[in-house]
């Protein structure tokens, strides 16, 4: 098959060698369009269903099939031109004494990171204020790498590990309710406290509890994080009810 407008375009050539230039000769141009159409009649046909494969091609050339370069008469001369990678009408585009510098704009500000101290939350405390204190650290961290989590690695796991450890190791677990020296060897229930320590203890726990379930449903659980996660989750509940069942000596709560 031949091109529509083949023909006129390569009689044009003259007009447009003289006008543009040099251009890619003719005979040049005619095996570069049969390769093209070469190569799309194989993509139709390798494209169409069938219900057996295609059969292999014959790479190798028999008696009485050779033509000009080795390929057999019943192929297409597929055949690249030597000329095709010489982009003869591209210099053209090429604009040596143009600046281009200034398209490339202003640079961009390198972001600010701040500096997450996760050892600011710490391993123990001794009294309730202490705790509300190791709380507020705690929210203070999670909201540092929460809003830089494009800018910095692992925040999701950060968040997670720094909570479960805070809940399971650091704050102690409030006895049950009906054990016989609760009032006096509870963490929680033996001492007292104000109506604003109280508060911000309720306030850090809720902040605290957002981020950790947050953190927690954007990871793959393992069988050891699911265990991390379950055991996180009830310490956050026994917490609350301590909290709440706290005695405040200077306000009614």
């Amino acid at each position: 098959p031949v091109v529509p407008g083949l023909e006129d375009t390569l009689s044009s050539l003259p007009q447009l060698e003289a006008f543009n230039g040099p251009v890619v000769e003719a005979e040049t141009l005619a095996r570069v369009i049969r390769c093209v159409e070469a190569v799309i009649q194989k993509t139709a046909a390798l494209r169409q269903p069938a219900l057996l494969p295609p059969p292999l091609l014959k790479t190798s050339v028999d008696d009485g099939d050779e033509i000009a370069g080795g390929f057999r008469a019943d192929l297409p001369d597929m055949r690249t031109p030597s000329a095709a990678c010489s982009a003869p009408l591209y210099g053209r585009l090429a604009k040596s004494n143009e600046d281009i510098e200034a398209l490339a704009g202003a640079e961009q500000a390198p972001p600010i990171v701040r500096p997450v101290e996760l050892t600011l939350v710490p391993d123990s405390v001794a009294t309730v204020e202490e705790a509300s204190g190791a709380m507020r650290k705690a929210v203070h961290c999670c909201v540092l790498l929460a809003n830089q989590a494009e800018l910095l690695p692992n925040t999701f796991q950060l968040r997670a590990s720094l909570l479960t450890h805070l809940f399971c190791s650091v704050l102690p677990a409030p006895l049950p309710l009906t054990h016989p020296r609760r009032r006096s060897e509870c963490f929680w229930a033996s001492q007292t406290v104000r109506y604003e320590t109280q508060a911000e203890l309720l306030r850090c726990l809720r902040l605290l509890l957002l981020q950790f379930g947050a953190a927690a449903l954007s990871m793959t659980a393992t069988r050891s994080f699911d265990a991390a996660r379950l055991l996180t989750l009830a310490s956050f509940a026994t917490t609350a009810d301590a909290i709440l069942r706290l005695r405040v000596n200077d306000h009614p709560s």
